[in-house]
């Protein structure tokens, strides 16, 4: 946290950004609850929440996309020296 002072009060700021904190959250949530399965995580979700048919029609277009390489909850590939 980084803190500036403003009169008498202090007003607080995270140092790291949300995307980042989410990210490393989710990634911890996956590894913990459901064994490193995305899918399971996923499937959790779905079921736990009702979703509109649209939504649905959303979720099967990008489940038909080939996913991408190195997506948010994948660690990057490590380098060769």
């Amino acid at each position: 946290m980084t803190r500036r002072r403003v009169g008498k009060a202090y007003y607080y700021r995270a140092k790291t950004r949300r995307q980042s904190t989410f990210r490393s959250m989710l990634r911890e949530l996956v590894q913990v609850c459901c064994d490193g399965s995305v899918g399971t995580l996923l499937c959790h979700l779905i079921k736990a929440e009702k979703l509109t048919e649209e939504e649905l029609l959303e979720l099967k277009r990008l489940v038909e996309e080939e996913p991408p390489r190195g997506g948010p909850l994948e660690e990057p590939p490590e380098r060769q020296s």
